[in-house]
């Protein structure tokens, strides 16, 4: 093991005193470009992506996150002065269901869980309170799921209840809110969160539900659970739906008259929406019609029956009665119950009794105007000039801008009446202008559709995370190493043909040959090499013959029968490389050069 290290510590020191300065500097720099390109690899694609955990969080809640993510050994960083927890991506999800399986954030407001433990001490008194608590926190909760709101406190009132209804105070709430920026409630929200806490809470009226923001106005109105609130907020909608729909009716008509831009419109729509009904009765005495009649008569001893009505015809001797015909109501007697009794005394006694109830027709109008009826409309059109090309003083053609006629106006104004249905009666105003537009007034340009780094951008950021230190190791090994390893190490002369072995060793084997064909000054050199290491290099190339000679002067002739000749010389040269490796090496690097300056000539 030693010795593999004197001959790298040598090498080394060898490789030091040949080069150069500025050798020595570019091959330091490159080292350090390698490792730094290397370290900013293993960082960038070591780094784990962090994902937003939860964001938003209170002191207490972010405490309780921190602790568990410390309990699952989980890496994590903290952002926005401990409001926004961060971890690997990878994790973002699996955390938040287990974090939420656990109650945690609890959005510093507690919920129902709150009864998860059982207090066998606790009065009436903390159970009410506890209660409370946790309608507030369930309530809290579900408010702020809502995307526009950041967040939310609820604070409910709930009376005791008592015996007498006219003693019973009334449950009241109170809801504050603060939004994200840059966002607001509408109406319709405002009035959702109304009711979403007043159908929450047993016996809480929407009118008793108050709801601010954090800068303390007023969202919600008074009554603003009622009908009428939500009502108010459907006229607005319908009458700028009204209005837009009747701007767009007007442009879409004139625009290819006038041309694409050339025109705007707008409407002001006056709606009645005032709630009337209205019921009417009518009766009508020319169709009276029996609705129930009754006869009863009575009859005892023998006489004649007489029959008619007192005064008229019984009065009159030898008339009879005609008991079968109904009577008739006269013009002047009133609908609804007619009755006739006859009583006519003679030998025996007659009594008949006529009851007829008469029904009059009558008819009941209920009517119910409707709501949103237009009480006046004002429409204002402003048409732009109208553009001719004209031949100027040098002949060219240009545009110019000329003021449309009376009749074209009044043609437009008449098809503008036509289109918004304009009534005179009801107070209706058109006025239709020509007037040259501005640069101001021409249309928008449409927006960029998104580019190519828009649609892929998470696909395009996993390919530099990625592929830039890949890039940069390519380039440092192209642009710095290759260079500086040519020209640290120069390319070394090509080694002598593979044929040229094997002649030497059939040469060899010769008797008649002098000397060592195949074999470079460097290489007599290195088999000649003695007991004088210092004269190695400046010795004259020696023939086989004396190589011979020097061999059997060492070994036996027993020995030098048994063995070949070129077994004897390659152990002569293993002996020399092991005693003196530094004039072996030189030796040989002064062989590939003669060789070299050999074959190039």
């Amino acid at each position: 093991m030693a010795v593999s290290f004197d001959q790298v510590s040598s090498q080394l020191k060898q490789l030091n005193t040949r080069l150069t300065t500025a050798q020595k500097a570019s091959l330091i720099l490159s080292f350090l470009l390698v490792t730094g390109t290397i370290i900013a690899a293993i960082y960038f694609v070591g780094r784990p992506d962090w994902q937003v955990l939860f964001a938003g969080l209170n002191a207490e809640d972010a405490g309780s996150i921190v602790a568990k993510l410390k309990e699952l050994k989980v890496d994590y960083n903290v952002g926005d002065n401990g409001s926004t927890i961060f971890v690997p991506a990878e994790k973002v999800n699996e955390l938040r269901i287990q974090l939420a399986s656990e109650g945690i954030p609890q959005n510093g407001r507690v919920g129902f869980e709150l009864f998860d433990r059982n207090s066998f001490g606790a009065t009436d008194f903390t159970e009410q309170i506890n209660y409370r608590r946790a309608l507030e926190g369930e309530l809290t909760r579900t408010i702020k799921s809502i995307s526009e709101i950041h967040q939310a406190r609820v604070h409910l009132v709930i009376p005791k209840k008592s015996l007498f209804e006219s003693q019973e105070n009334k449950a009241k709430a109170s809801v504050t809110l603060k939004l994200k920026p840059g966002r607001s409630l509408s109406e319709s929200q405002v009035l959702g969160i109304v009711h979403l806490v007043a159908s929450s809470v047993e016996g809480l009226n929407p009118d008793n539900v108050s709801v601010v923001d954090e800068h303390g106005r007023m969202l919600s109105r008074a009554g603003a659970g009622s009908d009428e609130a939500h009502l108010t907020a459907s006229q607005l909608s319908l009458r700028q739906n009204l209005e837009k729909d009747l701007s767009n009716r007007i442009i879409n008509l004139l625009e290819p008259i006038v041309g694409a831009g050339k025109v705007r419109a707008n409407c002001i729509a006056d709606l009645d929406f005032s709630r009337s009904e209205r019921t009417e009765e009518k009766y009508d005495p020319q169709s009276a019609v029996i609705r129930q009649q009754s006869i009863t008569e009575e009859r005892q001893g023998d006489g004649l029956t007489i029959s008619g009505i007192p005064g008229v015809r019984s009065a009159q001797p030898n008339t009879q009665a005609q008991p079968d015909k109904e009577p008739q109501p006269s013009p002047d007697q009133p609908a609804g119950t007619s009755k006739r009794t006859e009583v006519i005394p003679a030998d025996g006694m007659y009594k008949r009794q006529d009851t007829a109830n008469y029904e009059i027709s009558r008819s009941i109008t209920r009517t119910i105007a409707a709501v949103g009826d237009i009480r006046r409309l004002s429409v204002s059109v402003v048409v732009d000039n109208n553009v001719k090309s004209e031949a100027g003083p040098d002949g060219a053609q240009k545009s110019v801008s000329v003021a449309r006629s009376e009749s074209e106006m009044e043609s437009i104004r008449q098809l503008v009446s036509a289109t918004v249905g304009f009534n005179e009666q009801r107070g209706d105003r058109i006025v239709v202008q020509n007037i040259p537009f501005g640069e101001s007034l021409e249309e928008p340009s449409p927006a960029a559709p998104a580019n190519f780094y828009t649609k892929n951008e998470a696909m395009i950021k996993t390919a530099l995370k990625f592929g830039v230190p890949i890039l940069l190791v390519f380039l440092v090994y192209f642009m710095v190493l290759r260079p500086a390893q040519k020209h640290i190490f120069p390319a070394k002369p090509k080694s002598a043909p593979a044929e040229q072995p094997l002649q030497l060793q059939a040469r060899t084997e010769g008797a008649d040959q002098p000397r060592l064909e195949g074999a470079s000054e460097g290489e007599a050199k290195l088999l000649g090499a003695g007991e004088q290491p210092t004269a190695l290099l400046g010795a004259s190339p020696k023939t086989v013959q004396e190589l011979e000679a020097e061999l059997a002067s060492d070994v036996s002739s027993d020995l030098a029968n048994s063995v070949t000749k070129m077994d004897i010389l390659k152990k002569r040269i293993s002996e020399q490389v092991k005693k003196q490796p530094e004039l072996a090496v030189k030796a040989l690097r002064a062989w590939l050069a003669e060789e070299g300056a050999n074959v190039r000539h």
